[in-house]
């Protein structure tokens, strides 16, 4: 087989050295023939491919660079999860985590006038 191309396709078949091809394209979705084309650079190693391998790479050697890469990468990737899922959630139920979020008496009554000036313009609005 010939050498890989780039020091990053180095590194990661470096990784995968001992890990079967199938065992790979299984964890993957990479199909081994799909993978050998890019260890010989005739398929360039696209961000998909590259983090794919990686994380099946992370789950086959839990103590490897690549797994270190993930759980580096995957906080991340839970902020925005977690922002989605907030943008999706129904407005009383954030408005019922942010008050559970308040530290002391002073933020719970100014998250209460919040909600009474709230409360006044809404029945302000009404009357008009």
């Amino acid at each position: 087989m010939a050498e890989p191309q780039t020091p990053l396709l180095k590194w990661l078949c470096d990784e995968q050295a001992d890990i079967h091809g199938k065992d790979l394209a299984d964890l993957s979705s990479i199909s081994p023939q799909t993978w050998s084309r890019v260890r010989q650079g005739k398929q360039d190693l696209s961000s998909d491919l590259l983090w794919r391998c990686i994380q099946a790479i992370a789950q086959l050697r839990p103590r490897s660079e690549c797994a270190e890469v993930v759980r580096i990468v995957s906080p991340q990737k839970n902020v925005f999860e977690k922002k989605k899922r907030e943008r999706e959630e129904h407005p009383l139920l954030r408005i019922e985590r942010a008050l559970s979020e308040l530290k002391d008496e002073t933020e719970e009554n100014q998250a209460m006038l919040l909600m009474m000036r709230r409360l006044r313009e809404s029945q302000n609005k009404a009357a008009s």
